[in-house]
């Protein structure tokens, strides 16, 4: 249901879609909202698996957090993708009751920086696959104990997509929080996918999240990385170095191929991991979700930014270097 094309009418008039609402909807299992239909009239959502919400640019309409939070907590609700620039208005540290989601295998959020800030707040004991896409890392910080913070225990992958900072300028003592917070939501995955086009990921920069020394990955056994510049490899050996086991970690040929040009490339980083290699395009992770489509494009207020299908695919460097 896009209904934005009628938001912006002036003879818009009522939507009343009988045909969803007579007698329920008992078998109605796939939703596809934007967020302007909460402003005319939601489907019945009570028995959904797999819900996608998504949003135009400028985030106008959005959800009152009591609506927002009915949806969250449906029983049945297995895939979940936010897909927006503003899904609610008002902020989750201001809203702190827990919000139980028993179903949750899979939590996609892109663009949508304000909603990383449900992470410190979802109970989701069954949630498998955590997907961050061109989000400010910076938000996920609500100023809660750390402690109160719910482990998502079957995670298996957790993917940043071009995450950044917004702003170099970070105290590190609020990029240690934020580490801290995702080490927490995520410190049983088996496998962590860091890509970033552009510069160089938030890893690269001022985040400790992979620092064996100071965090515990007792499930990590494999590390995707998908480089837009050439990095020093030198990086990538001290902190595997202090992994107490064997991970594998595949990077883009580009990338591989320059490390093993320079002396020792390649024998310093065999010493601390399994390496492996792919090739631009290669897909990164297979993509669970289980409903087509991406943003919608029918009235053209909802641009088609990205395709989730080439996000989940290695770009590699942003300049090959000559040989």
């Amino acid at each position: 249901m896009c209904l934005s094309i009628f938001a912006y009418s002036a003879n818009h008039g009522n939507i009343n879609p009988l045909i969803l609402t007579r007698g329920g909807a008992p078998r109605l299992r796939t939703v596809r909202i934007d967020t302007t239909t909460p402003f005319h009239s939601l489907p019945p959502l009570s028995n959904i698996t797999t819900l996608a919400i998504q949003g135009r640019e400028g985030g106008y309409f959005c959800f009152e957090f009591h609506t927002l939070r009915s949806i969250l907590t449906i029983p049945t609700l297995t895939n979940l993708s936010i897909e927006t620039w503003r899904c609610f208005y008002r902020d989750w540290a201001n809203n702190p009751l827990r919000i139980k989601m028993p179903s949750l295998k899979t939590l996609r959020i892109s663009q949508d920086s304000t909603t990383l800030r449900m992470l410190s707040f979802i109970d989701a004991p069954s949630l498998e696959t955590l997907v961050l896409h061109a989000v400010d890392l910076r938000l996920v910080n609500t100023g809660q104990d750390i402690h109160k913070i719910t482990t998502f225990i079957r995670l298996d992958t957790i993917a940043f997509l071009d995450c950044q900072y917004r702003f170099s300028n970070l105290y590190q003592e609020l990029v240690n929080r934020i580490d801290m917070i995702l080490h927490t939501l995520s410190c049983h995955a088996t496998h962590i996918i860091i890509s970033n086009h552009g510069g160089p990921s938030f890893i690269e920069r001022d985040s400790n999240l992979l620092d064996f020394h100071r965090y515990m990955w007792p499930s990590l056994e494999r590390i995707t990385l998908d480089l837009s510049t050439f990095s020093d490899r030198m990086s990538y050996v001290r902190i595997l170095e202090g992994s107490p086991q064997s991970i594998t970690v595949r990077v883009v040929e580009p990338v591989f191929d320059q490390w093993a040009r320079r002396p020792g490339g390649l024998t310093t980083l065999e010493k601390v991991c399994r390496l492996e290699t792919m090739k631009v395009g290669d897909a990164m992770m297979d993509d669970p979700w289980p409903a087509s489509g991406g943003l919608f494009r029918e009235d053209g207020n909802l641009k088609n930014r990205f395709i989730w299908g080439e996000t989940f695919r290695a770009k590699g460097p942003d300049q090959f270097l000559d040989d």
